[in-house]
């Protein structure tokens, strides 16, 4: 099939030629929920044809299920203790194996610290959705005290300490996938749809 050709047919099913030229991706996407995270991994997964994996989700399923890591997740927790970083792995390589995630995958929650991001390096991009913190307050008030005014002032000290403790804990990660040059920084002060078509643009250079 000549380029002409294989240009028309992509544009005939609406999918942009630059789009299917990304081939394999393995991200790993850095956000708060309140920055519209989940929302913005599935979109990115939906263009991409990737599946959206949450580390929450496979941590509910494991528990749930009662399957060997998921018991020992349960005693940890119930115990008061944090789950290790080796259980936590091991619980993601086992999502990994199935032939949906081959191709590549839209991942959250995990890497968060530095130590983690050490032990997974099987991707080839950590996309950290950046929002200022003025964004961080509007957002978390709209979800969380809208319609309430008598909540706003005294959330709000205590959301913008929390948008504070949230960037310093992050810093460390972020510096080390910059050294590491995988770290695409995007300005996600917007519409889901806008910032993940921002994140598209970004991968196809």
């Amino acid at each position: 099939m000549n380029p002409t050709a294989l240009e028309w047919l992509l544009q005939f099913i609406q999918l942009p030629l630059e789009f299917a030229k990304l081939g394999l991706m393995k991200l790993i996407l850095i956000g708060d929920v309140v920055a519209g995270e989940q929302e913005i991994q599935k979109q990115l997964a939906v263009q991409l044809k990737l599946p959206e994996i949450r580390m929450a989700d496979l941590f509910r399923r494991a528990v749930l299920e009662e399957t060997e890591l998921g018991l020992h997740i349960k005693h940890r927790m119930a115990s008061g203790e944090t789950v290790e970083d080796s259980t936590i792995l091991a619980l993601l390589n086992d999502r990994l194996k199935t032939a949906d995630s081959k191709e590549g995958f839209v991942l959250s929650g995990f890497p968060k610290t530095v130590s983690q991001l050490k032990l997974f390096q099987d991707f080839d991009h950590g996309v950290f959705l950046d929002i200022p913190a003025e964004f961080f307050v509007h957002q978390f008030m709209e979800q969380h005290a809208h319609g309430k005014p008598e909540l706003f002032a005294s959330l709000k000290e205590t959301v913008t300490l929390r948008f504070r403790h949230y960037t310093e804990a992050m810093a460390p990660l972020l510096s080390e996938l910059e050294s590491e040059e995988k770290l695409l920084r995007i300005p996600a002060a917007d519409e889901v749809s806008t910032v993940v078509q921002r994140i598209m643009k970004q991968l196809k250079k």
